[in-house]
């Protein structure tokens, strides 16, 4: 579907009229393809009925699924069991692209969906919760955080292991931290690694990067001279140097991996707690004016975190 453009882009300097007329092939196609999308919305939604329906009532509730694409649709209508339901599944997100071009699309395909659920039902708007699953970048992260989505979930943590990166965000706005390490994703397959002692992370106290405990931390003679760059003895090692996690990697070693997957879950539940604080910290009287200036902790956040992410090359 976006894929497809629905209005010709041919120029013309000779000022023809007939640029920018719409596409009649490119209609057509966005017709079949909304068509094929109001079928399978109400497949989903009469199996959803069915196993409801035949179902002993649970505690808490079932998950009840809606198309990301359904509100977009002629005619819709929100169905009883998702208004009347507070725990609302979100699919379809991955169908669109994440590259930047579609970011927009993205995020007002999302806002439509959960803001006609919530219309449908304003008594149970503060008790309704909304899961988003394959998530799997960091700035669809903030752009769901954004659009009121309380429950994310993604892999990214493993496909990042896998391919030996690391998430290193610096939430301190203080300058001189700020910049002590580039933020944004650490490739550690890169040679500029073989050498380096520190942790993933300065400050990180996730299994890879916090202290050795006091019994371990004696350097062994020759721990200099091996290394061949400068360490402060005064300084307790981490448990695994990014060296250590780069040399495993030119191994093919899997302790890489696990290693790298704890730092990187770690990382990622320390991301979704601040995005949690700074949504409980913005005022609700005044959140939606916030929002629209753009300068809710939420939105503060996030922007701290996309600059780190855009300088390290990760979108």
């Amino acid at each position: 579907l976006f894929q497809q453009d629905c209005w010709s882009k041919d120029s013309d300097e000779s000022g023809d009229k007939n640029v920018g007329r719409e596409d009649p092939n490119n209609s057509l196609m966005v017709k079949q393809a909304f068509k094929k999308i109001g079928v399978s919305v109400q497949k989903t939604n009469g199996w959803t009925d069915q196993i409801q329906s035949s179902s002993t009532p649970l505690s808490p509730p079932l998950w009840t699924p809606i198309n990301i694409f359904a509100p977009q649709l002629p005619k819709f209508k929100v169905p009883d069991d998702i208004a009347n339901s507070v725990r609302v599944a979100i699919v379809g997100w991955d169908c669109i692209p994440s590259i930047q071009e579609y970011r927009l699309q993205r995020r007002a395909f999302l806002r439509g969906a959960i803001g006609t659920i919530q219309s449908s039902s304003p008594t149970r708007v503060n008790e309704r919760k909304f899961l988003l699953l394959a998530v799997n970048d960091i700035q669809s992260i903030l752009d769901a955080a954004r659009e009121g989505v309380s429950i994310i979930g993604t892999n990214i943590a493993a496909e990042w292991s896998l391919s030996g990166k690391a998430l290193v965000l610096d939430y301190d706005t203080n300058e001189s931290n700020a910049n002590a390490h580039n933020g944004g994703i650490m490739d550690l397959n890169d040679e500029h690694y073989t050498r380096d002692s520190l942790p993933l992370l300065p400050g990180c106290k996730c299994l890879s990067c916090r202290p050795r405990s006091n019994h371990h931390s004696q350097r062994p003679e020759g721990y200099r001279h091996f290394l061949r760059c400068k360490i402060d003895d005064s300084v307790t090692p981490p448990s695994f140097s990014r060296a250590y996690i780069h040399h495993l990697l030119r191994a093919k070693e899997m302790l890489a991996e696990t290693l790298l997957f704890a730092h990187n879950l770690h990382q990622l539940l320390v991301l979704f707690q601040k995005l949690s604080s700074a949504t409980q910290l913005d005022d609700e009287s005044s959140f939606e004016q916030k929002r629209l200036e753009k300068t809710t902790e939420l939105e503060s956040l996030c922007q701290l975190i996309e600059g780190q992410v855009q300088t390290s090359g990760d979108e």
